[in-house]
């Protein structure tokens, strides 16, 4: 295998796969958004933002079955889709779609392998009212920090000596249930809000990595096309709603310290 060592390759081969995304969802009818830092990355630079290397795409529950249910096993030639619903090996409540020519490994979660990705979050609805909906965000953050915990119970040696030693505690302690037990039991908790006429919506099933707040799910109701580097993608037609709900100011750059790239795989050509 060759490692790719220009992130802006690894970019171009995620550009790639979202239009490959984009084409399969436009011809069958399936609603999806750029979310999270990618909308974010349209709306204030047109593209990604430049301290970020990833690209999150959203749907909610029903179009995300559909996707699911009617990708094809390979598309154009590259492209593969896998779920919880697809693959019994997966250990996320939530899809990821790569291309097939690469491998990618993570640092700390060895346990699936893919190629270069995108991340596809289904939409859940979430309740109202603010006491059960934080009590929802404490149950998705425990399933979360689970999941989390299960990816670092192994040694390294760039690690305190206090840390691994917590690492191969929480290994022991963790033995018995898989990560795509915890996965499991996420994307039930995800599911169990729906169809209840909540007028709220979360990506859940990311387990309280991403977004803090809920959103209106009146903003997920219609999507636009938006430039994104050289592609045109889709995205919220109310971006301003959900990306204010999400980070505030949005339009203010971060401070200096603040712009970090979080960048925890090795990308391979096959």
């Amino acid at each position: 295998m060759k490692k790719i060592t220009d992130i802006e390759e690894i970019k171009r081969i995620q550009l790639d796969i979202l239009s490959a995304l984009d084409s399969f969802c436009r011809k069958n009818n399936i609603q999806y958004t750029i979310i999270d830092g990618t909308l974010l990355g349209a709306v204030r630079h047109k593209g990604y933002i430049p301290w970020d290397d990833d690209i999150d795409v959203a749907m909610d529950r029903k179009n995300y079955e559909v996707f699911i249910k009617t990708f094809p096993d390979v598309f154009k030639e590259n492209y593969k889709l896998i779920s919880l619903e697809r693959s019994i090996k997966w250990d996320r409540a939530y899809a990821c779609m790569y291309d097939d020519r690469t491998q990618l490994e993570y640092f700390q979660n060895k346990s699936f392998t893919t190629g270069v990705l995108i991340d596809i979050f289904p939409v859940d609805e979430v309740p109202d009212d603010e006491l059960q909906w934080n009590r929802l965000k404490r149950k998705i953050a425990f399933y979360g920090k689970l999941s989390a915990l299960k990816s670092m119970t192994t040694y390294r040696v760039s690690r305190s000596s206090l840390k691994n030693t917590i690492a191969l505690l929480f290994r022991f302690l963790l033995k018995p249930i898989s990560k795509r037990r915890i996965a499991i039991w996420l994307d039930k908790l995800a599911k169990s809000n729906n169809n209840k006429g909540y007028h709220y919506g979360y990506e859940t099933a990311f387990g309280g990595v991403g977004a803090i707040k809920r959103f209106k799910l009146i903003d997920f109701e219609e999507t636009i096309d938006y430039q994104f580097e050289d592609r045109i993608v889709k995205g919220l037609k109310n971006a301003d709603s959900i990306l204010t709900d999400t980070y505030g100011d949005y339009m203010q750059l971060p401070p200096l310290e603040q712009r970090i790239t979080h960048h925890s795989f090795d990308a391979y050509w096959k």
